[in-house]
């Protein structure tokens, strides 16, 4: 049985898009995200960054050592979101 996605890609390219179709889209909505984060303060920006590129380099932007997780569950193991990006990006 086809997941969601691989159905949706199946459909998309039925109906003639490419890689770069959505580009702006996705644009859109990963500004919207980012906005929604800041507007919720240093809580909401770590957590964003935690989910995007992982708790390792989030800790390294911030310029703080990684926390021992010894009493904080999933702090020791980095937290990736499957659209994670490997080299942050700064000065935006």
């Amino acid at each position: 049985m086809p997941t969601l996605i691989a159905e949706l890609v199946r459909l998309a390219l039925s109906h003639g898009l490419s890689d770069s179709s959505l580009d702006e889209e996705v644009h859109n909505a990963a500004l919207s995200a980012a906005a929604a984060a800041n507007n919720d303060g240093l809580p909401g920006q770590i957590a964003f960054l935690i989910s995007q590129i992982g708790v390792d380099a989030t800790c390294k932007i911030i310029g703080v050592p990684m926390p021992d997780g010894s009493d904080m569950p999933g702090v020791s193991a980095p937290v990736h979101s499957q659209f994670s990006r490997h080299s942050p990006v700064r000065g935006h």
